[in-house]
Formats: C-alpha cells, structure tokens, sequence
C-alpha cells in the first residue's frame, strides 16, 4: 500500500495548482480504490482546506432514486457548509447550492463509488463547483464515468501483489508485526485465497485477530466452501450495478462455469433459453478480453463495429440472422459454430460487390443443420482449417476451394440434398461422408491418396466412381441404394480394402472381378 501510495503523490504532484484538481480510482470491486483513496485522503488533510468530507457507498445509496441522491446532497453540504438538518426541495436545488455556495471553498473530498452518470450529474457536476486548491476524488468500478468529468489523473488499482497481500493482511491479524512461525504456512494459503483482493484480506485479518491457530484452520477450510458474508455482501454491489441484461449474462456465466478459473470467466459469455431472447450489442461494448463467446437462441441487435474484434470462439446456435454482417470483424477468430440456424443463407455478408472472406485464421466451421445455407465463401485461403462439418445442410449445391484445405482429415457432406458438384476434396482428406446427398452427380476423378473411407448411401443420381486404384489406404467402401450407379472401377490392387458396398445400386450390371473377393453387404 506504501509504495502505491507514494506512486500516487508523485503524480499528484505533478497536477495544476490552478483551480479545482480530480483524481480518479478506478478498478474492480473489492479491489482497494476505497482503502486506497481513504490513505491518500489522510496524507493530504490539513488546515489547508476549508472542508473535508468522504461521501461513501453513493452506488449503493444511491438506489432509492432521486431521494437517495437528494440525501447524499443534503449530506455532503451539511458537512462542508456546517449546517445541521439540511433540507433540499430537489435534485436541482442541491446542484445550485453546490455550485454557489462551494464554488469558493478550497475542499478535500472523496465521492466513493460512482457507478451512474446521474450520480456524478447530482453529486460532483463541473470543475467550477469547487474553488481553486480543491482535491475532488472519484472511485468507480467504471472507467467511461470518470471521463464525464474529466479527472486530470486517473489511477488504475489493481490487484495486490503477494508481498502487498501480506503487509495488508498482516497489519489486521498481528497490527503489522511479523506472523509467528506456526502461522506462515496459514498465512501463505490465505493470501492465495484471497488472491490480492484487499476487501477479502482486511475481513479475513480482522477476523482471525487473536485467534488460535485451529481457529485458522478452520476459517480456512470455511472461506473455501462459503465466502464470509462480509465479503460477498461487498462484492455483490458490483452485481447490483448491472441491468437486466447484464445480470442475466452475469449469471449464465457463474452458473455454467462454477470451479473455472478467472481467465474462463473474464473471456467467456454464454446466454442459454428455451425461447429467443434479445440483447444490444452495446452490452458487449465493455468487455475488451471477450475472447469465446457462446449463444443459444439469441438475437443480437445494434452494431457489430469494433466489437467482439479480439474473439477467438463464436458458437452462436440457433442464430436468427441470414448471415453475419460485414461490419463483424474478429480478425483471430478460431472456431465458429453456427448450427441449427435455420434462417442461415449465407455465412458472412458481402462487402459491396467483393465477396465475404473468412478470417484466415479460422480452424473449425460448424454449420450443421443449417437448412437454408445456400453458399459458402471460398475457403481455399484457410490454410489452418482442420474441421468442417456441414451435416444436413440441404440448400447447400456447392463448395469452393476445397482443395486449399490441406490439414482436413474429415469431410462429412451427409444430408446436403441440394449439393450436385464436388470438382476437388481436401489434398489430405481420409474419411469422405456423402449420404443422402441425391443430387451428387459424381465423386471428384482424382480422389486424394489417403482416403481409407467413402460413405455415400442413397445417392440417387449419382453414376460413376471414376479410377480408384491409387488408393491405397482404401479400407472401405460404401455404395447403397445408389440407384444410377453402374460401374465402381479400377479397385484392384487396394491391398487394405476389406469391405465394398453396392446393394441396392440395381444398374450394376458388372463389377471388376476384384470385388468377388470382397465381402459385400
């Protein structure tokens, strides 16, 4: 906290001494911006300044509406101007008094979590509000807010370091001295607990106080299972803080990734409901580490400009949309999942007359059941790509650029009833899925050399296999109720084939005399 402090003074130092100067705290809750500003506070304080006052917990008294603000500005002129049982009539008569009867005071003072606009409207207004010399400090969980002022320093308080975590936890358990030696260990394993959040290690401090080691042992194994209510109770200001949305958000992400740590969190949203919801865009606007993002059966609305650009997972199923727009931009995006989004077209919007790209980085493509999907954008760009399913995807009649995906193992077209060409596979494809695709015309005439497995039951109007025997990795082969095909042709000296298929395929008038050889099902 020392050296923090000191950190804070020379910056400090540094400001205007002319007319009223703002220092700003910002971070998460329980992170310390209260305890830090409440030291500086105390550093500063002097004679100097014609009114001191500490305008606390403002978020939290602040939710009775406008009589809460009211009261907070009875508050805070009662002390500066030393008038008992102040009485204002409105929010507006508060704002005049401030800016009239403080204007001319040099005062010291901390506004303690602001987290609405309409707070610092009522409450710290305008620079002119508060005459020359004035300290004014701001603590806020939100950074936008203190930019409606605006603060000439802004500090950032950020999570202890483990050397802090113990000077601060040590100063409440033993009041600064040295833990005792059987304590170490303990101590040890409740900064890591508390993990340099400074609200967790003052309670937890002040609680173990005086007390027996297996006092400790016990808090410890308590803390682990049930947070003190203390420390949930502060915390849960910053939920309280949201809207509707936000808490809903908020929720699915406790609910669904509880024992996950921190970074799974701060990265990850998922909404999750039985009938479609809604949310803006602008709800997302905050989240600056958004890295994977997971929606079910939700309809985003607003601009998609300069949001979600640092993501790396979408798996948005159920997508209302007829495609994503082009002003969605996620230049490292890995994975997108879009299945069962039935009113899908296409996957990306056209740019003017340019046709959609897909990020170049992107590895998995899962479009399955998108009944609608009429085309994709040419993947041969995506060197990275090892998975692309595109099951019962029936609208679909073609794919392009198959042949640049040189890492696919796993190609499965199964249900695409609308597809008729497949000109090249993937150079490295294995495992090729075509059931069900009735319009398929034909298999490409060079086949990649390590395919091991075809799949291809109920292909109604397909009519050749062109040459085969360059497989050699071929395992099996299945052909059913294809019933145009007449010829499968040149298997001969497939070493590793051991199944081939064609019942059913009623035009099979012949077959290589290989296949005699072959079990057929």
């Amino acid at each position: 906290m020392s050296s923090r402090i000191a950190e804070i003074k020379s910056r400090w130092d540094d400001r205007s001494t002319t007319g009223a100067n703002f220092i700003g705290f910002y971070g998460m809750g329980g992170v310390g911006k209260t305890t830090t500003a409440n030291a500086f506070y105390d550093l500063i304080r002097g004679d100097s300044f014609e009114g001191q006052y500490v305008l606390e917990n403002i978020g939290e008294r602040s939710r009775k509406g406008s009589s809460g603000l009211l009261e907070l500005q009875e508050r805070l002129l009662s002390s500066i101007l030393d008038i008992n049982n102040l009485r204002l009539d409105s929010l507006s008569m508060g704002t005049a008094w401030m800016s009239k009867k403080i204007s001319t005071k040099k005062v010291l003072l901390i506004f303690d979590d602001i987290d609405k606009p309409d707070q610092v409207r009522a409450l710290v207004g305008e620079r002119s509000w508060f005459g020359p010399g004035s300290t004014v400090m701001i603590t806020t969980r939100d950074k936008g807010l203190l930019q409606m002022i605006p603060v000439d320093v802004e500090y950032e308080i950020k999570l202890m370091e483990v050397s802090e975590s113990e000077e601060l936890f040590s100063r409440h358990a033993f009041e600064g001295d040295p833990a005792p030696e059987p304590h170490k260990k303990l101590l040890h394993d409740i900064v890591h607990y508390c993990g340099g959040l400074p609200l967790a290690l003052q309670i937890l401090g002040s609680h173990l106080f005086n007390k027996p080691l297996k006092e400790w042992k016990r808090t410890l194994d308590k803390v682990r299972l049930v947070p003190m209510f203390e420390i949930q109770d502060k915390l849960r200001i910053s939920y309280d803080g949201l809207d509707v949305d936000e808490k809903t958000i908020f929720l699915d992400i406790a609910c669904l990734f509880i024992g996950d740590g921190t970074e799974s969190v701060q990265c990850i949203i998922h909404a999750s409901y039985h009938e479609e919801r809604t949310f803006r865009t602008e709800a997302f606007e905050k989240m600056q580490y958004l890295r994977l993002l997971r929606l079910y059966n939700v309809n985003l609305k607003g601009s998609f400009q300069h949001i979600f650009t640092g993501l790396k997972s979408l798996c948005w199923q159920k997508c209302p949309l007829n495609c994503l727009p082009s002003t969605f931009e996620p230049q490292n995006l890995v994975v997108l999942d879009l299945r069962d989004s039935k009113e899908l077209i296409t996957v990306w919007e056209d740019i003017l007359s340019l046709p959609a790209l897909l990020p170049p980085t992107l590895e998995s493509l899962n479009a399955r059941n998108c009944i609608s999907l009429e085309k994709l954008p040419n993947l041969g760009h995506l060197q990275r790509m090892t998975e692309l399913i595109l099951v019962n995807c029936s609208s679909l009649n073609d794919v392009i650029g198959l042949g640049g995906l040189l890492d696919i193992e796993d190609l499965n077209f199964s249900g695409c009833t609308g597809l008729e060409t497949l000109i090249v596979l993937p150079p490295n494809l294995k495992r090729l899925d075509v059931d069900g695709c009735k319009r398929l015309l034909s298999l490409p005439d060079i086949l990649p050399t390590n395919l091991k497995h075809i799949f291809a039951r109920r292909c109604e109007s397909l009519e050749k296999v062109q040459n085969m025997k360059h497989l050699q990795s071929m395992i099996d082969s299945i052909f059913k109720n294809c019933s145009r095909l007449d010829d499968i042709l040149s298997v001969d000296n497939l070493f590793w084939l051991s199944l081939i298929s064609y019942q059913g395929c009623i035009n099979m008038a012949r077959a290589d005399h290989t296949l005699q050889s072959l079990i057929m099902v």
